[in-house]
């Protein structure tokens, strides 16, 4: 917007308003000069147009590189000799011509001669890619149709090329034009298979015995058994390097030859130069969908539910207590229908941009109304966008699980050694995050959590008398799993609600004045936040 005529309709306004009066030339000049100097305190230096160059005395570093045209890196004879060159004009005759124009050598690579149609891919009998053939034509000479008049070098070589598909370099004293090159990329990926699984099941599976056909104990025979099972669950495994190569392989024309180093992530190929681009702008795309960073905060919240509210906690409670202290937050919820149809869900995604995470202490202060807190774990993992991380916290105990009988001799004089066989029960938390990052950073998180802690000290269990008893230990334990998808924008937080679990833990000790101990019974109430960020990388 140009505001320079403001200041010139003023001066003029300024002008006919004094047409009217005797007045010098030096009364309009000063009118001219008094307008001129209001109007641009008024503007402020808006009217101001901002020049196309700028030129810096001192040193000037860019924020990011610009890349220069091949030309630009050349000779100047490439850019400043012009030429004039015929229209219709084959490769020798072509080369001829650029040669005694610039003063270099022209080298025309022999694979300039191979027949353009003969690089189609057409797809055989068993779906393999092979070369087209047409006729029986294996070679021919390009024919460049188009005029030059008073073009540089470089302009000319760069339209001969782009129009027949080839390719121009100059290595200091040559000028070399080829059909293939050889291009060298780099895979942003770490070698090797990534696997995910992820099942849940439960059933029972019993058997009703065997049965002996024979009064001396023969052949016995199975008499049934039954089992009642049921699972849910994912499974899936990926080679990225293997997954690019196959893709690559696809791309490529069917002269091309492509080779990748697991080792290195390095990628060499030999191709056309249309069909090395494509390659290259696939691999450009696929890194950077790779080296997406995602940050994962998973805080989790459990409570000991007290006596009052042990009856009935459900989603309802959670959302009345903390609806005062979450402004910045949106809670959604769904109660349970009852309570032996399970626990209900709390949804908690955050409304305004870069809010702090400790706003969630209204959540602790909501679930201290009814219970009290026994832990508060915040865990952050860093990872690839489409690479899973895992995070365990566990704890390992070991007991008997089995006991062999001894074996003695016939005249018992002597009698064997008793076998133990031991457990070892592992509980803890085991937590699975699979992101998966979009181009607008909207994030898919597969979710996959197995919590489980002891139910109880260990108990015994024993058959037999004398010589022939044994005994083993029980274990006891309770927990829970889950397995979900979401979806979440960049730094979105989400809260999964746990369900309630019984806790039950006791010490006996019993003697000839009788017996006391301790039982203790307890409910826990557990609430996992999910964050996800998208961090840019280096």
């Amino acid at each position: 917007m140009r505001l320079y005529p403001i200041r010139t309709v003023i001066a003029a306004a300024l002008a006919v308003a004094l047409a009217g009066c005797a007045v010098m030339q030096s009364d309009v000049n000063g009118a001219y000069d008094h307008a001129d100097a209001t109007a641009s305190a008024a503007l402020d230096g808006a009217g101001n147009s901002i020049p196309l160059v700028e030129v810096v005395p001192s040193a000037f570093l860019g924020d990011r590189p610009v890349p220069l045209a091949y030309e630009a890196t050349l000779p100047a004879v490439f850019r400043e000799k012009k030429v004039t060159f015929p229209p219709k004009l084959d490769m020798k005759t072509l080369a001829t011509l650029v040669s005694n124009a610039s003063g270099y050598p022209v080298r025309v690579s022999p694979d300039v001669y191979i027949p353009r149609d003969s690089l189609i891919p057409r797809a055989s009998s068993d779906g393999k890619t092979t070369q087209a053939s047409f006729g029986t034509k294996t070679s021919e000479v390009p024919l460049y149709d188009q005029p030059c008049e008073s073009c540089a070098i470089g302009r000319y070589l760069h339209d001969v090329t782009e129009d027949l598909g080839l390719d121009w370099s100059f290595d200091g004293s040559t000028i070399n034009i080829s059909r293939f090159v050889t291009r060298m990329y780099q895979i942003a990926a770490i070698p090797g298979k990534v696997s995910i699984e992820s099942r849940m099941s439960k059933g029972t599976d019993t058997s009703t015995g065997n049965q002996s056909t024979g009064s001396t104990g023969g052949a016995s025979t199975d008499t049934g058994s039954f089992s009642a099972m049921t699972s849910s669950g994912r499974k899936g495994d990926f080679d990225q390097i293997d997954s690019i190569q196959a893709t690559l392989n696809q791309l490529k024309s069917p002269m091309g030859r492509i080779t990748v180093n697991p080792q290195s992530r390095l990628v060499i190929v030999y191709d056309t130069r249309e069909a090395a681009d494509r390659m290259g702008e696939m691999l450009k795309r696929e890194n950077a969908i790779s080296t997406r960073q995602v940050m994962l905060r998973v805080r989790t919240i459990q409570i000991a539910l007290n006596r009052g509210s042990q009856a009935g906690v459900n989603a309802d409670i959670v959302y009345n207590s903390i609806q005062g202290g979450l402004a910045k937050w949106a809670v959604s919820f769904t109660s349970p229908t009852s309570l032996s149809s399970g626990g209900g869900t709390v949804g908690l995604s955050v409304l305004q941009a870069n809010a702090p995470f400790s706003g969630t202490n209204a959540v602790i202060n909501g679930l201290n109304q009814y219970g009290r807190t026994i832990s508060d774990n915040t865990v952050s993992k860093l990872t690839l966008n489409g690479l899973p991380v895992s995070v365990a916290n566990f704890q390992s105990d070991d007991y008997l699980r089995t006991t062999s009988p001894s074996s003695g001799s016939i005249t018992g004089t002597s009698s064997g050694v008793v076998g133990l066989t031991p457990g070892t029960l592992t509980t803890g938390d085991f937590l699975h995050i699979l992101p998966a990052v979009n181009d607008h950073n909207q994030i898919l998180l597969a979710y996959w959590r197995d919590s489980s802690k002891q139910n109880g000290p260990f108990t015994s269990a024993g058959a037999g008398s004398g010589q022939t008893q044994q005994a083993i230990q029980l274990a006891h334990t309770i927990g829970s799993k889950d397995d979900e998808t979401i979806a979440l924008s960049d730094g979105q937080t989400v809260v999964l609600y746990g369900a309630v679990t019984d806790t039950a833990d006791s010490t006996t000790n019993g003697g000839l004045a009788g017996i006391t101990g301790t039982w203790n019974k307890s409910r826990t109430f557990q609430v996992v936040m999910l964050t996800a960020t998208v961090v840019p990388s280096m």
